[in-house]
């Protein structure tokens, strides 16, 4: 503790006027101004390109760039497909928006209650809140193919997710990559 500075006390020691106290609000508000001049002057190359984005932003004003969630209608067409991989058989179901862009996954393994069943359903969700958040299925689904774990199937696919995202892939992108 400095000598200046009285036992438990935040003044100068003869000072009411709290000069640490007004020294750190100062530091604290040009540390503030600093951080929003760094937000601000950090502009996507997107932003600056002015092409047309792939992406629902809300606005990008430096602050808040975080896309906008586009929600399903609640009566909407679905498909449903049917596969079997290392002996079990799963069931996954994609919600679509009305110009048939898939908007909802939802996978269900036939091992109720196992583990694999949890995982497939969390993944569902993610996925779902990727593709409504206007992150493109090309993108999800490069990450998932290849990805291999049990069960998986010896020359057709590495793992659920793989057989999933392929399967995605090649009924929906529009160039089937």
């Amino acid at each position: 503790m400095s000598p200046l500075m009285n036992s438990g006390d935040t003044t100068c020691r003869g000072c009411k006027m709290g000069c640490w106290d007004k020294q750190r609000k100062l530091l604290q508000e040009i540390e503030k101004e600093q951080r929003q001049k760094e937000r601000i002057e950090f502009v996507p190359d997107y932003v600056r390109s002015g092409l047309p984005l792939k992406y629902n932003f809300i606005s990008v004003d430096g602050i808040n760039d975080m896309p906008e969630r586009q929600r399903l209608s609640d009566t909407r067409n679905s498909i449903t497909h049917k596969f079997e991989i290392g002996g079990h058989k799963v069931y996954f179901t994609v919600g679509l928006y009305e110009d048939g862009r898939p908007g909802e996954l939802f996978i269900k393994t036939s091992k109720n209650g196992s583990t694999i069943n949890g995982l497939m359903n969390g993944i569902g969700v993610l996925t779902s809140l990727g593709l409504q958040h206007g992150v493109p299925l090309v993108t999800m689904g490069n990450k998932m193919k290849d990805m291999r774990f049990e069960p998986m199937e010896h020359g057709k696919a590495t793992s659920i997710l793989d057989y999933i995202f392929r399967w995605m892939q090649n009924r929906f992108s529009e160039d089937g990559t």
